[in-house]
């Protein structure tokens, strides 16, 4: 009589596919170029894009984008790197000091851009452009707070280390 053996398709010891140190720092570096080269290009012209869900398409845009720079910090400032720390351990930061810190990182630089674009005649600095930034910036945190808990509940990498 033979006995049947069942294993997961995936090892939980394999280990899973965790960005690099440098892939976590690259990442935002490039999303705040990106912005910073598309917040100051002349943009083309043509009618104004319609209302997204009641809210000006612009605002939407704005909102999107800081979200996504805020998530991609939030990925960059989550952990402390073993050499730094004693007995080379790795180590997460707590997330709400994290979340808290990307909001501030890009809220303060969507307010740099917005000064950059002060002195560029096709460009205008607004309020509201910061104030849409700052909110983006707010749902991207709070965005990467809940999957980050989701992925540490899950035991999957993101959530540095997991468990």
């Amino acid at each position: 009589m033979s006995r049947v053996v069942v294993r997961p398709a995936v090892s939980d010891s394999a280990p899973l596919a965790c960005p690099t140190r440098w892939v976590r720092r690259l990442v935002p570096v490039a999303w705040a170029g990106f912005v910073l080269v598309a917040s100051v290009i002349e943009p083309g012209g043509g009618a104004p894009s319609p209302p997204v869900l009641g809210f000006p398409a612009d605002k939407v845009l704005h909102g999107l984008t800081y979200a996504t720079l805020a998530a991609a910090l939030a990925v960059g400032f989550a952990t402390v790197e073993p050499e730094r720390l004693p007995g080379n351990e790795l180590r997460e930061r707590p997330l709400v000091r994290v979340a808290l810190l990307a909001v501030v990182v890009a809220t303060a630089y969507g307010l740099a851009i917005e000064g950059v674009q002060f002195p560029i005649p096709y460009r205008t600095f607004d309020l509201l452009d910061a104030a849409a930034n700052a909110v983006g910036a707010a749902v991207g945190a709070a965005g990467w707070v809940s999957g980050a808990l989701v992925r540490r509940q899950l035991g999957r990498c993101g959530a540095w280390p997991p468990g």
